[in-house]
């Protein structure tokens, strides 16, 4: 988990802790990382990933996590590449030299890298502590009305499962797909 359970309680204040209550929390928590990460677009824990992807004919290579950190072997129709001519940028990869190219094929390159953070940037966790809380605060039926007085009136919030605002300061971090 991204974020954890005691974060999470610390977050909502809510230390409720009879175990119907508890799989409840976990429940959110992991809902809103599955949230997270499908608007991501990859998981961002730091892990291994041995791929098949079809190379375009250029000296870059798209790969399907963030931040590619570093490549373990990459083999291009069956042919090893020299990986200390290979550099990361983002999710892709590139080739010092721009003559060499990942030849166009389909599930011609084979590549194992290493990608994610070791450390979770503070606003992916917090949008998984928002929406978790959000969906916490929702338990029963509640939708999450809140209100704020002015001089002559007041207004009244009412906050839903449109995660958007929450997922909106992650767009530096996501990969959008065009499959």
């Amino acid at each position: 988990m991204i974020v954890s359970l005691e974060t999470f309680e610390a977050y909502t204040q809510n230390y409720e802790n009879s175990e119907e209550e508890l799989n409840l929390k976990k429940l959110y928590l992991n809902t809103a990382e599955t949230i997270v990460k499908d608007y991501l677009g990859y998981n961002p824990e730091c892990r291994q990933y041995d791929e098949y992807l079809s190379g375009i004919g250029d000296y870059k290579l798209y790969v399907h996590a963030f931040p590619v950190t570093s490549v373990g072997e990459i083999t291009v129709d069956g042919n090893e590449v020299d990986i200390s001519d290979i550099f990361c940028k983002g999710n892709y990869v590139y080739a010092y030299d721009r003559t060499k190219v990942f030849s166009a094929g389909v599930d011609n390159v084979h590549i194992i890298y290493t990608a994610g953070f070791n450390q979770i940037p503070e606003a992916i966790s917090m949008a998984i502590l928002r929406i978790a809380a959000l969906l916490l605060q929702e338990e029963g039926g509640n939708i999450g009305i809140t209100s704020k007085s002015f001089t002559e009136n007041s207004r009244t919030f009412i906050n839903y499962t449109n995660f958007k605002k929450y997922l909106q300061p992650l767009d530096v971090y996501r990969i959008v797909r065009f499959e």
